[in-house]
């Protein structure tokens, strides 16, 4: 019988949970970031007696959390490089069809435009 079977499927196990904590914290993050400004600027106007300060806080929000996703999804993707990401090339080419992969075809219609 093999010990390390388990080991494996629990370090897998493991790995999979600390991704998906990972994600959890990066989403109430933002959410968090988008929502707070919109929610003091309320607390203001009804201190002040006002209706201007919630819409701001609500756009400050929006643009701030925008912004932080655009920032997240640079930092996690990982860069191409010029070539094409894996679920690209899988969903554009069948490599049964011609026997090549999808990369050497682009790579040989780039230096032979006419083919």
């Amino acid at each position: 019988m093999d010990k390390r079977a388990p080991n494996k499927n629990h370090a897998e196990a493991e790995t999979q949970w600390v991704n998906a904590s990972q994600w959890i914290s990066r989403t109430l993050a933002v959410t968090l970031v988008m929502v707070i400004p919109g929610i003091l600027g309320s607390m203001l106007d009804r201190r002040l007696g006002t209706q201007q300060f919630a819409v701001i806080g609500f756009a400050v929000g929006f643009l701030m959390g925008t912004t932080g996703l655009i920032v997240l999804a640079r930092k996690l993707t990982p860069p191409a490089r010029g070539k094409p990401l894996e679920w690209e090339d899988a969903a554009t080419t069948d490599p049964s069809e011609n026997g090549q992969d999808g990369a050497k075809e682009r790579e040989n219609s780039l230096r032979d435009p006419e083919n």
